[in-house]
Formats: structure tokens, sequence, C-alpha cells
């Protein structure tokens, strides 16, 4: 079995024992369904890993399991909005789903934070750098203009902007979009 798929797994028992013994979890199939608040499995107490697969066990309110591979969950969210996504058998944060612009994930890496983006929320996570934003946008010219001109040398493209209550590069695509 994929060791980083134990980790993963070993994530997310920690990340809902906090709040699956009073709350609900909503576990979503798709990203639509993220979007929408429409979760396809009802009534979920938690979430934990499969021992000895790459497999997934939702427990229901009424204490029935129900076994599901990795990939067919997308992810899972709290009645506290937290809202996490699992990708490649890894575990992300969402930071921001932004159905007009940009996904932004955080992973928690010791005691660092490490940023990640995908184009769309059912797109390849990538590493949040200019690089990778560059790669991923090759072809949107006024994004790439924003990334050099605006976006200094000592700022990091996760910076979250107070004043627009967004991501800064969500709020340059924003921009080019609304062109």
């Amino acid at each position: 079995m994929n060791s980083k798929l134990i980790i993963t797994l070993i994530t997310v028992i920690f990340a809902t024992y906090g709040f699956s013994q009073s709350n609900e979890i909503a576990v979503y199939s798709t990203s639509k369904e993220m979007y929408d608040s429409k979760s396809t499995w009802k009534n979920v107490k938690s979430l934990r890993p499969a021992l000895w697969s790459d497999s997934l066990i939702l427990v229901s309110k009424v204490k029935t399991k129900s076994k599901y591979a990795s990939n067919q969950i997308w992810g899972y969210g709290a009645k506290n909005g937290s809202l996490n996504g699992i990708y490649k058998n890894d575990l992300y944060k969402v930071s921001l789903a932004d159905t007009s612009a940009v996904c932004i994930y955080t992973k928690k890496s010791g005691k660092y934070t490490k940023y990640y983006f995908s184009k769309t929320a059912d797109s390849e996570i990538l590493p949040l750098y200019k690089s990778t934003l560059k790669q991923a946008f090759a072809t949107n010219t006024c994004f790439i203009q924003k990334i050099e001109k605006e976006l200094k040398l000592y700022e990091d493209p996760n910076q979250f902007e107070k004043s627009t209550g967004t991501f800064k590069i969500a709020q340059f695509l924003k921009d080019c979009y609304s062109k």
C-alpha cells in the first residue's frame, strides 16, 4: 500500500475526529456537489481509512459502514465550514474554491504551511509558485503580465489581500477575465 495514502488517511482520521462526534460530515463525490452544497452521502458521522487498502470507510449515524475507493470521493467538509479535498491520495485543505478564478489549497508540513493551486476544482493540483502559475496559465497573457508587473520580487503568490477578501492571484485572474 502506498505510504503516502496511509499518512493522508491517518490525517483524515485526525482531521475528522474533532467534529465527527457532534456534527455530520458532508462527503462529496464531485466538485460540483461541493459548489452546490449537495452531498452524495447523507448522515455521515465519520470518514476513516480502510485497513490494508487504498479505500475510505464512511460510517453513518446509524453505524452502517460503506467502503469507497479514495478516487470516488472528491472531498469532505463539516458544518463548521472547513473543507478538505482528496487528490492523488493526498489530503488538501481548501482555502479558496472560486469557480471564476482559481482554487487554492494548503497543506501542513511540520510547522510550515505549503500552498497549492488548481485552475479548477477538478484539475491537477500544483505547487503555488510563480513558475507553475505561468505554466498553467500560459495562454492568459493578461494574467502573466499582472504576475510579472504587480507581484513584487519578494512577494509570494499566496498573498491574501484583506482589502478584496481574496488571494492576490485570484483577483488578478478575475480582473483579466472581466476585461
